[in-house]
């Protein structure tokens, strides 16, 4: 399948990933709407919370269009507690794993698949941090 409407694209991915964030009632319970873009650690202040940030974005094409488009997405779960990082980690992993072919209503953007490609974890600034990379097409 070829993409050929323009306006399509992914840039807004983390948007809708944002949403499917918030839609989780148990992380909704663990960090309530502390899901902030791009912000350090420092910036977020006290408490338990998530962070998201697209690391990369490309097209694939040949002569007659794009034909797919991929992301790389971070999302680090961060609290004081470190039991408590892991369920974040793994309720933000069981609400973004394996979603298909979703269409986000409110930008147009198309999610053919989400998969987990890598995770690992650290600790900075008193907290404990869980970091999960996915692959967003």
């Amino acid at each position: 399948m070829y993409i050929t409407n323009k306006e399509n694209t992914k840039f807004k991915v983390c948007n809708t990933i944002r949403k499917f964030l918030l839609d989780n009632k148990t992380i909704q319970m663990l960090v309530g709407n502390r899901i902030f873009p791009i912000i350090s650690i420092e910036q977020a202040g006290q408490g338990d919370f998530i962070v998201y940030q697209r690391e990369s974005y490309s097209q694939m094409k040949t002569k007659q269009g794009i034909y797919d488009q991929q992301c790389t997405v971070f999302i680090t779960c961060v609290s004081s507690d470190y039991d408590t990082s892991q369920e974040i980690a793994e309720q933000v992993y069981l609400t973004l794993q394996d979603i298909y072919n979703y269409i986000d209503p409110d930008n147009g953007i198309i999610i053919n698949h989400i998969d987990l490609e890598d995770s690992t974890e650290d600790y900075a600034a008193d907290r404990f941090i869980q970091v999960l990379k996915f692959r967003v097409q």
